[in-house]
């Protein structure tokens, strides 16, 4: 897979996001994976716990960035395309991630103020009801595409208020997604120089639902009650979420049948535990994990591309008739013309 984006901060979140998805077993458990990447994914606040893995695996990123050989991301994972002004530029990035202050989270990315002035920009003076622009928004124009309804106009109306789109557990959602900053230049209307500011600029209207949330392949998920969903979008999103991490671990030979599983919780037994033993293996699992932080898809590669992208896959001839088939972001349909499609596909 070739990659292209128009921000280096979008290459970090994939690399972030996939990384869970191809995270070892033994490492971290299909229901903890599951949460970490919702959050991640769609949330502007997250969990203590979840802030303290971006900040790991912001470190360990630093480290594969600046020594390819550094992981075993490296297999699935390439680079070598981007540039080096590029590398820099994400080693910059990740080491905004893990920055942490305990006395206050809110220092490096007041996510709550950045989301607050881009809601009073684009609501104005109907800011003081924006509540109810939320429920027109919902019932008349998201509703209305299909499966779209299961989204919950309850569920939706507090992404729009807070950017909060994932709640898994009952816990406070209080520290930023430091992978959701990222920074635009704007003219600066004093002295008319450029300056770089870094800010939320995401969505703030349709919400991380539509990607995961509205189609499934059970039909369970979208059983109604008295005419009312049973479930909503995050139940989906979960649901869809476990299953492509499923196949990601059966493909990898780790999830034991159905049946084999409920077996070995028949045979289940009281057991004496020797201290001593569990120590031990213990230690072995660490050093396991060591060598096995992430698995192998040999089948499966990676590739980021420049930011000069577009220019050189019309240009260079390595690119040609390489790609058997291309997705476009809405933001860079610009890029898409007839000469550059004939030139790149196979």
């Amino acid at each position: 897979f070739h990659v292209y984006e128009k921000a280096l901060e979008l290459y970090a979140r994939h690399l972030l996001l996939l990384s869970y998805a191809v995270e070892h077993p033994a490492k971290r458990g299909i229901q903890e994976k599951v949460e970490l990447y919702l959050e991640t994914f769609g949330n502007l606040f997250v969990r203590d716990y979840t802030a303290s893995i971006i900040q790991q695996k912001a470190s360990e990123f630093i480290k594969y960035i600046t020594d390819s050989g550094a992981s075993r991301l490296s297999s699935l994972f390439d680079f070598s395309q981007l540039k080096f002004k590029e590398r820099d530029i994400l080693e910059g990035i990740f080491k905004f991630w893990r920055q942490k202050d305990a006395n206050d989270v809110n220092k490096y990315f007041p996510a709550q103020k950045c989301y607050d002035l881009r809601l009073r920009s684009y609501f104005g003076t109907r800011y003081d009801t924006r509540s109810n622009a939320f429920d027109w928004d919902f019932a008349m124009k998201l509703s209305e595409r299909k499966n779209a309804s299961i989204i919950n106009n309850r569920v939706y109306s507090k992404w729009r208020e807070t950017g909060i789109g994932f709640e898994m557990r009952e816990a406070n959602y209080n520290v930023p997604n430091h992978t959701l900053a990222s920074s635009m230049v704007f003219n600066d209307k004093l002295n008319g120089n450029k300056t770089i500011r870094r800010g939320y600029f995401g969505d703030i209207v349709v919400g991380p639902y539509i990607g995961l949330g509205i189609a499934s392949e059970s039909d369970e998920l979208f059983k109604k009650t008295n005419d009312q969903y049973r479930y909503t979008s995050v139940d989906v999103a979960k649901s869809n979420v476990t299953r492509c991490f499923q196949e990601i671990l059966r493909s990898c030979s780790f999830e034991p049948e159905a049946d084999e599983m409920n077996k070995k919780i028949g045979e289940l037994t009281i057991v004496e535990v020797d201290e001593e033993e569990e120590a031990k293996k213990e230690q072995a699992e660490a050093k396991v994990l060591e060598k096995e932080d992430y698995l192998e898809l040999d089948d499966c590669q990676i590739v980021f591309m420049p930011m000069t992208c577009v220019a050189d896959l019309a240009q260079k001839s390595k690119y040609e008739g390489l790609f058997d088939i291309a997705f476009f972001s809405t933001t860079s349909i610009v890029d898409l013309t007839n000469s550059l499609l004939d030139k790149i596909m196979n």
